[in-house]
């Protein structure tokens, strides 16, 4: 019972961190846009 309480636990935060990983990417583009813009205005 142990043991399959342990992979669930692994499973979900596997899947939390791919969740994550993938988040954190999206919004680190859209940073980079957003900054990227603030450039291309004050020049």
């Amino acid at each position: 019972m142990r043991e399959r309480i342990f992979k669930a636990c692994e499973y979900i935060s596997k899947a939390c961190e791919r969740i994550f990983t993938s988040f954190e990417q999206s919004s680190f583009t859209q940073k980079k846009n957003s900054a990227y813009g603030v450039i291309k205005r004050k020049y």
